[in-house]
């Protein structure tokens, strides 16, 4: 169970390294909160201001490594609501009311500019002790995203 020392949940180091089941939080809800806060970055997010942080893109390569760990669709709907909820009206007044809206502006935002996949590419390069051949790609991560969003 997620939170006790039995906690299913594992992840992989690549080259067959894994890390150990071990105290964990639900993957479930970890997934929700950062598909809720990869969202509403995404859409407030101004490029060559003080708050443009590139390393947001990290919760696009979590969330693709959570993905699996979501299968339940009622448990992790009602999660994104509640996170959704909590992070209404932060980020900037571009951002869409509604979570729906919210989405769908960040998918095309993702998709439309190259820039965060340059972005995402070179965080993962940074960051991951995978293989290069076992490396999330960014085409990947957002495929993943995509399908965690028309479960909602």
């Amino acid at each position: 169970q997620p939170g006790t020392d039995r906690c299913p949940f594992k992840a992989s180091l690549g080259g067959g390294v894994w890390v150990a089941a071990g105290a964990c939080i639900d993957p479930i809800e970890t997934a929700a909160d950062t598909l809720s806060a990869l969202a509403w970055r995404v859409c407030s997010r101004e490029r060559g201001t003080e708050y443009a942080d590139p390393s947001i893109i990290r919760h696009l390569h979590d969330l693709a490594g959570l993905e699996s760990h979501s299968a339940d669709a009622n448990k992790f709907r009602a999660l994104i609501l509640k996170a959704a909820e909590a992070d209404a009206g932060r980020g900037s007044t571009k951002n869409p009311v509604g979570l729906q809206k919210r989405l769908q502006m960040m998918l095309d935002i993702l998709r439309r500019d190259p820039l965060w996949a340059r972005e995402y590419e070179k965080y993962v390069a940074d960051v991951s002790l995978a293989a290069v051949d076992e490396r999330i790609k960014f085409a990947e991560a957002l495929e993943a995203a995509w399908r965690l969003i028309a479960g909602l």
